[in-house]
């Protein structure tokens, strides 16, 4: 089987990608050289070749390109889609995934429930996954940005798992793993504090403990995919 490595060239994208050659022949492809023309993707100026799996490991900051390639790759088995920080808070919500309490605002309101508010709050732009402290001074900086974004409880120091398929590297039991099936994502981060999920990162840094398990999960689910 051929599978593709879509990076930034993280030190954790080239560990999951040697621990991937044991069971495909693989193409590390650097994300900053993709272009989408939808339906197709296009590397260095090429049209990209058909893979049985595609695992994109980005930034947001590369969101249009990171949802570009989710579009793209119907045929092939993607472990994660991209969704922004206020799409995945929506979708834990309707999911019933306990999060602290969190607001879709803009700067006009979000400065209105920041008044009424008793407890610290952050404040997390649709573009980014780290929070910084809500108060007047930031919230003059992101009405610069001008959009909406996710105004959130502080409520203490989180713990981080890694999700790999049904399985939960780190702490809250099954709560990681129902978090990560709200998004989509079959391999992420989860940050839990007190029950709650205060957010999930769709492309965390990877312990090398954790590589070799998670190359075997998308070889068995591509295995599963194209049968």
């Amino acid at each position: 089987m051929r599978a593709a490595v879509i990076s930034l060239g993280s030190i954790s994208s080239r560990l999951i990608s040697d621990e991937l050659k044991r069971y495909f022949d693989v193409d590390q492809l650097d994300l900053r050289d993709v272009h989408i023309d939808h339906p197709r993707a296009h590397y260095k100026g090429a049209r990209m070749k058909d893979y049985d799996m595609v695992y994109v490991r980005g930034s947001f900051r590369f969101g249009p390109i990171l949802r570009g390639l989710s579009s793209v790759f119907k045929e092939s088995y993607t472990p994660v889609n991209y969704h922004d920080t206020l799409s995945i808070h929506l979708k834990l919500k309707e999911a019933g995934i306990p999060q602290p309490k969190s607001y879709i605002v803009t700067a006009q309101t979000g400065k209105k429930l920041l008044a009424k508010t008793k407890v610290p709050m952050i404040m997390k732009t649709a573009s980014g996954r780290k929070g910084l402290l809500a108060n007047r001074k930031n919230i003059l900086t992101f009405s610069q940005l001008n959009q909406p974004f996710l105004l959130q409880e502080q409520i203490g120091a989180t713990n981080r798992s890694i999700v790999i398929g049904n399985k939960s590297y780190g702490f809250e039991g099954k709560l990681p793993v129902w978090a990560a099936k709200a998004v989509g994502a079959d391999v992420c981060a989860v940050d839990t504090v007190n029950g709650r999920v205060a957010s999930v990162d769709l492309y965390p840094s990877i312990q090398s403990n954790l590589s070799g398990k998670i190359a075997k999960f998308l070889y068995d689910q591509s295995k599963a995919f194209i049968q």
